[in-house]
This record gives structure tokens, C-alpha cells and sequence, in this order.
């Protein structure tokens, strides 16, 4: 079956004339047969009312006297109707006095015992018999449209045969006049086709009349024209183009050279730059008590020398001391910071795995932090579980993790809140605990919450002028904790605090950084031994 789309212009034009006059035609004779329809109907009701005028006023005595017999006989009368098929006279209280015809359907009248029912080619009149202006019964008829069905098919046959006889001959008159419309547009097709298929810009089409369609080539001839000088600028840029890449690539291979010599270059540089820092690593993990021998011995000088100045009450020297005290054990946090960084880089660092019991350690390190939470008028808080499982894992890493945390939560946070929550989890390689610890202080952006486990970085140089800090302690709390098979993240908004998520293992894993002095394997208990008592926290250690 041929698409509409597949056809030509000329066959659409056609079919399309054709369809138009069918239609036209169409609706020309419905409108015709409609108004048949109406007028035979309505001369029908105007026939039935008058016969039922005539019946009725007929039959009056009848009606009056209760006769069926005249009654019948007024009825009779309806014989020489041949549109009648039936009729009936009723008397209130009595029901039907007289019949004609066959039966006739119940109807509704209105209060005066009027009706005029048509439908489904029937027409039903009802009206009352009076008498003395009282009615004293009701005679209704009931007609059909004789005829009306053979006229109506009549009409349909002749209906289709002129349509038809009428699209044969719009569609010959159509298939000449449409060529004029069509033609132009044909040979236009072509002159397109012959262009697609050879390149050709130069071909043009032939304008044959001055309407839309001479428009339209001439609109297409302008478009071929205007395509052909596009078509030599670019031929003379793609000759243009093709000589700068070739210069390009020349350039390029020279840049490549170059960049080949660089890279190697770089690899030495780097090479040595890996094993200086090695170097380094190694040597200040292994003379790491050289210097925190003498600073250590500064710090108990000053403490002993302010002890003195306090009990002569030397107001004066006593603050001087505690100047050289604060910068001393400030300078020894740096160092242990350090230290400890070079530790891990060198893989010095070792672990000195225990059990001890969580909610022990917690509570130690909540005593330890709160003189600095109350410094800023925070108040500290802590969910601790009521039944909570001990770990196996390194306890001094774990306090000094904690204790980073704390501090940090402490010196951000101003006359506010830090929650301390411990949440224990089943994942598929065990069970792991959950340290969060969440404040309402200045909080973070994302792009500095970038930098924040970064070696010597803190959120902006704003943050470290106004609250100090060296930027290794959070560093180092989340190399302790991947030493310790878990992990720190970190989720905050700017101006509305923090939540440091510390996720631990239960159970020390097996290939973890060199081990000293292991203890026993955990046990499956659930009171695990306490840990040692909590070390006092270092100056400077949070970030």
C-alpha cells in the first residue's frame, strides 16, 4: 500500500480536488435527506393532531356513556389513514375503552392530558376528550413515517452514484489543471537532486512564472549561489589551514622533544628529591630524643623557677616565666608533631595494640578536654551506648586521635555545644566503632574542607592568625587512623559547625604497620581490660 507521503505532488493535488468536491457533494445531499426527514415528520405530527381532533370530539358521547361499541366505532374512522398503526381511547378510573390497530405504548401526558412523542420513525399523539370543560377521557394515536426508509435508501444510492461520477471527473479535470502547479515544482526537485548527486553549485533553475513558485527559484538559485562562494572560501581556508598545521606539527614535535628532555629531567630531580626526603624522615625519627632533651629540661627549669617567683609573690618575673614556659612546651609540641610525622614517612611507627574498654576512654578524654571547652564557655555532651563492646586496637593512637579531634571541636567552637556520640556497626569485615564528635562552631567550606588533612594546612590564613595552631595534628590523626585500619571523614557547612566521624576497627587487622610488643589475640569478651590512664593532652596538637 502506497503512502500519502510517497506520493507525487501532482497524484496529492488530485486526490486532494477530488476529495473536496466528494465531500462538498456529500454534505450537500445529507443536508437534503435531513430536511426530508424533518418535514415528513412534522407533516405526519400535523396529520395525527388533526385526526385526533376529528376522533376525539367524535366520540365525546361514547366516552360519556361508557358505549365501546360507538367508541370502536369512532375509532374505525382511522382506517382511511394508512399512516395510523394504532390508537386507543381511555377513561379515568376505567382504563381503555376502545381499541384500534395494534397495541399502543403507554405515554405520559402533561396535566391537560396533552402529548406529541417522535422518535425511531414513529410519531405518538395523545390528547383529552372534554366535556363542559371537564375531561372525561383520552384518545391517543400512534403513526409511522410511511415510506420514509425506501426514500432515504433511494437518496443513498443516488448519492453514491454521483459522487462518484462527480471524483471521476474532478480527479480528470485536476490531474490537467494541477500540471501548472506541480510542473515548476518537479523540475525544481530535479535541478535539487542533480546538485545533491554532483557537487554542481553552478546548476540553476529555470523560472517559469512570476507567483510563489517563481519565488521559490528564485530563492533557490540565490541559495546555490550563495553555497558556491562559501564552497571557494573554504577551499582557500583549507589550503590556509593544512599549511598551519603542517608548521603546527613541526612546532609541536620540536615542544615534544623538549618536553621528553624536561620529563627525564624531572624523574632525576624527583628521584633525588624522594631520597633526600627519605633521608630526612630517617634522620629525625632516629635523633628525635636529641632535641626534646633540652627543651624538656627549659620547661622543668621554668616550671621550678615560677614555682619560686609565685611563693616570693615576683607578679612581674612570674609572668615572664609563664611566657618561657607557654613558648616551651608550644616549641616541644611542634617537635613531637614533627617527629611524628617523620615517623610515619619513614615507617618508624610503630603500634602497641591492647584491649581496653571504650566508654573508659571516652570519659577520660572528656575530663582531659573540659578546662578548654569551658575556656570558651562550651559545654560538652556525650551519647555513650549503655552496653558497649571493648576494642583491640592501639589505645595511646586512639586517645591522641580522639584528643586532636576534642581540642580541635574546643578552640573553633564559642559558647556552644560539642557532642560526643560512640556508635558500634556489623560490617562484612567485622565489627567497626564509630567516634563522632560534633560542634555548633564556625564550620567549613568545601573548598577548605579540601585542605584540612593536609600536611602544615588549616582552613585559610585568617583561621591560623586568629586561632593558631602548626596544621599537623588532624594530618596525623588520619594517618594514625588508616595505621589502624580505619579511617577520619569530616562533614560541616560554613557557620554552622562540624562532625568528625572517627571509624575504627574492633579488632586490630592482621597487616597493619610493624607491631611492638604484641598482646595477646583479642577474646570474644564482653568487658574488655581497661586502659591505662589518660595522658595529658600535648600544646598546639589540634590542627
Amino acid at each position: 500500500m502506497i503512502r500519502w507521503s510517497g506520493l507525487s505532488v501532482g497524484t496529492k493535488l488530485s486526490l486532494v480536488t477530488m476529495t473536496a468536491c466528494a465531500v462538498a457533494l456529500a454534505m450537500t445531499t445529507a443536508s437534503v435527506v435531513l430536511n426530508e426527514v424533518v418535514s415528513a415528520r412534522a407533516q405526519l405530527t400535523a396529520e395525527l393532531q388533526s385526526v385526533t381532533d376529528v376522533v376525539g370530539n367524535s366520540s365525546t358521547a361514547a366516552v360519556q356513556f361508557g358505549d365501546a361499541r360507538a367508541a370502536g366505532d369512532a375509532l374505525s374512522a382511522l382506517r382511511g389513514y394508512g399512516s395510523v398503526e394504532g390508537a386507543r381511547i381511555e377513561v379515568p378510573d376505567s382504563g381503555t375503552l376502545a381499541r384500534y390497530g395494534r397495541e399502543v405504548r403507554q405515554v405520559t401526558t402533561d396535566a391537560d392530558g396533552f402529548a406529541v412523542i417522535s422518535d425511531r420513525g414513529h410519531v405518538l399523539v395523545s390528547r383529552p376528550i372534554m366535556l363542559d370543560g371537564h375531561r372525561i377521557g383520552t384518545i391517543v394515536v400512534e403513526g409511522r413515517l410511511d415510506g420514509l426508509t425506501a426514500r432515504l435508501q433511494r437518496y443513498a444510492i443516488i448519492l453514491l452514484v454521483v459522487v462518484a461520477v462527480s471524483a471521476l471527473v474532478a480527479y480528470g479535470l485536476s490531474s490537467r489543471l494541477q500540471r501548472s502547479i506541480s510542473g515548476p515544482i518537479v523540475r525544481l526537485a530535479r535541478a535539487a537532486e542533480a546538485v545533491a548527486a554532483g557537487g554542481d553549485y553552478g546548476i540553476r533553475a529555470v523560472k517559469e512564472h512570476d507567483d510563489e513558485l517563481g519565488g521559490l527559484v528564485e530563492q533557490f538559485n540565490a541559495m546555490l549561489a550563495t553555497i558556491q562562494g562559501q564552497n571557494a572560501e573554504l577551499l582557500q581556508g583549507r589550503t590556509r589551514l593544512e599549511q598551519r598545521v603542517a608548521e603546527r606539527t613541526r612546532t609541536l614535535s620540536q615542544e615534544i622533544e623538549q618536553h621528553r628532555r624536561t620529563e627525564q629531567a624531572l624523574s632525576v630531580a624527583k628521584a633525588a628529591a624522594e631520597s633526600a626526603n627519605v633521608a630526612k624522615s630517617a634522620f629525625l625519627a632516629n635523633m628525635s630524643h636529641e632535641p626534646r632533651t633540652p627543651l624538656n629540661a627549659i620547661i622543668g627549669y621554668s616550671e621550678m623557677l615560677k614555682e619560686d617567683a609565685e611563693a616570693v609573690a615576683a607578679t612581674d618575673t612570674v609572668a615572664d616565666l609563664e611566657r618561657i614556659l607557654s613558648a616551651g612546651r608550644h616549641l616541644l609540641a611542634l617537635i613531637n608533631d614533627v617527629l611524628d610525622l617523620s615517623k610515619i614517612e619513614s615507617g618508624k611507627m610503630t603500634l602497641h595494640p591492647e584491649r581496653f574498654d571504650v566508654g573508659t576512654l571516652v570519659h577520660d578524654l572528656i575530663s582531659t578536654v573540659q578546662p578548654l571547652a569551658e575556656k570558651n564557655g562550651n559545654m560538652v555532651r556525650c551519647e555513650i551506648p549503655r552496653v558497649l563492646a571493648g576494642m583491640y586496637s592501639d589505645a595511646t593512637k586512639v586517645r591522641q586521635v580522639m584528643l586532636n579531634v576534642l581540642s580541635n571541636a574546643c578552640k573553633f567552637t564559642h559558647d556552644g555545644t560539642i557532642t560526643v556520640q560512640i556508635d558500634t556497626e556489623v560490617r562484612d569485615n567485622g565489627g567497626w566503632t564509630l567516634f563522632t564528635v560534633r560542634d555548633t562552631g564556625i564550620g567549613m567550606s568545601a573548598e577548605q574542607m579540601s585542605r584540612l588533612f593536609q600536611d602544615f594546612a588549616q582552613a585559610d590564613t585568617s583561621t591560623t592568625r586568629k586561632y593558631g595552631g602548626t596544621g599537623l595534628g588532624l594530618a596525623i590523626s588520619r594517618r594514625y587512623c588508616r595505621m589502624l585500619g580505619g579511617d577520619v571523614r569530616v562533614t560541616s557547612e560554613l557557620g554552622r559547625g562540624a562532625t568528625f566521624v572517627v571509624e575504627l576497627p574492633v579488632d586490630l587487622p592482621a597487616k597493619v604497620l610493624p607491631i611492638c610488643e604484641p598482646a595477646d589475640a583479642p577474646a570474644a569478651a564482653s568487658t574488655p581490660d581497661r586502659a591505662s590512664a589518660p595522658v595529658e593532652p600535648r600544646a598546639g596538637q589540634a590542627a
